[in-house]
């Protein structure tokens, strides 16, 4: 699903975003831009190459075919048919996409291009494919984090991360504080601390101020405790507790202990 409107330089990161890794890799947003542009120019249509020029839905797809039919090769994947209808049944999401007139789909643990297991450099890519097709769909937040946490259990556990972090992007602050919950929790599982760590970075003040709730302070600290950067761990534990009202909970409890025997206070 499009925007309603857009601009050329949003178009060309949505379409660099669905290309092949090692295409992301030659081609720049500004590149497909330019690109985009050149072709408007030449289908006659000047005018919607303007950077202050917002696209609409129509204008948009035609920009967007025109690229396709310069580049046919870089036609982008398609959700296989009974993908969402699935869901909508069975509450189920197997992940499985059609490229280039083959299949990828996930099954036991493992990637596969039609019958041949997908190569280790290709299982990024193929995650990201599948969450952006689903996503141009526009899903509600609450939608993608079904689909996240069914994608948690069954696996890949990287592809429910993307999921949380799209839920968390369009979800309403009173939701919010629930799907970081999830998301760290899953980073966790991952053993990825520095991604907890740039989410509450980056967070605007005011709204960690609002969604500071002891389990995400608390995966927080952890996340710290990973990076054995016990003092900011403390600062983040003291503050969670302060949340608390000085009642520590079983989380914060283990964060402390771990606090403490990290850096060497002991039990």
């Amino acid at each position: 699903m499009v925007p309603e409107s857009i601009s050329l330089l949003n178009l060309a990161k949505k379409i660099r975003l669905k290309l092949p890794e090692n295409v992301q890799t030659k081609y720049s947003t500004i590149d497909i831009r330019r690109i985009l542009a050149l072709l408007l120019k030449k289908a006659g249509k000047e005018e919607l190459s303007e950077s202050s020029y917002k696209l609409n839905s129509k204008e948009s797809e035609f920009a967007e075919d025109l690229f396709y039919k310069a580049y046919p090769s870089l036609k982008p994947a398609k959700l296989t048919d009974g993908v969402i209808d699935n869901y909508r049944e069975t509450g189920m999401v197997l992940p499985s996409f059609d490229y280039h007139g083959k299949r990828i789909y996930y099954d036991n643990q493992m990637w596969y291009n039609d019958k041949e297991i997908l190569p280790r450099e290709k299982i990024a890519w193929a995650e990201k494919q599948f969450a952006l097709l689903v996503f141009d769909l526009a899903p509600s937040a609450s939608i993608l984090v079904d689909i996240g946490d069914q994608v948690k259990k069954t696996g890949p556990k990287k592809l429910a991360a993307l999921f949380y972090e799209e839920a968390f992007e369009k979800a309403d602050t009173e939701k919010k504080g629930k799907i970081l919950i999830k998301l760290t929790g899953v980073y966790k599982a991952l053993h990825m601390p520095l991604r907890t760590l740039k989410l509450y970075q980056d967070m605007p003040r005011e709204l960690v101020v609002e969604l500071s709730c002891i389990p995400f302070m608390a995966a927080v600290g952890n996340a710290y405790c990973d990076l054995n950067n016990y003092v900011e761990a403390k600062a983040i534990a003291d503050f969670a507790l302060s949340l608390g009202n000085g009642k520590q909970g079983a989380d914060l409890t283990a964060l402390y202990r771990r606090i403490r025997t990290g850096n060497g206070t002991g039990k």
